[in-house]
């Protein structure tokens, strides 16, 4: 297979020509993130009069997208360790609670992603792929809001 990478940077070495390879990899996680916010958020459905509120409802939900991609890497790359690192205690709590599950227990990255879907309105059937980012992005909407609700009981 051969392929062309056009860029403005200089090479002459071949480190140089890994370096701009390892960039342009990065790009493509750049691109999940946007497709969160494109899709998940609907930002390109923002109706802002100007710039400036653009540039400032995409800060705000930029954490939000940089997050579900952090999940999503998590569930592919660590699937067996345990979600505590990315959940709150409330947030286990809730997923263990909707899957009937004890309360002490803590999921894995794997199952939390599972979980989380599920929220979102993945199936899970025996030959369905694991739940996308967007039906992700979904059920961690849900999940944000029944922790805010279940923070709020608790104050």
């Amino acid at each position: 297979m051969e392929w062309i990478l056009l860029t403005s940077l200089d090479i002459s070495s071949v480190e140089e020509a890994l370096e701009v390879i390892s960039i342009y990899k990065n790009r493509w996680k750049i691109e999940e993130i946007h497709k969160t916010l494109k899709s998940g958020f609907r930002a390109e459905q923002l109706t802002l009069n100007s710039a400036f509120k653009l540039q400032k409802a995409i800060a705000l939900m930029l954490p939000c997208a940089i997050e579900v991609f952090r999940m999503l890497q998590k569930q592919k790359r660590e699937p067996e360790n345990l979600a505590s690192g990315v959940l709150t205690t409330t947030n286990i709590k809730i997923l263990c609670k909707l899957n009937k599950r004890k309360s002490n227990y803590t999921p894995t990255y794997k199952e939390a992603w599972l979980w989380v879907g599920y929220l979102g309105g993945f199936r899970g059937s025996k030959n369905s792929a694991p739940p996308g980012q967007i039906t992700f992005w979904r059920g961690w909407r849900k999940l944000m809001d029944m922790t805010k609700g279940a923070e709020l009981f608790q104050s």
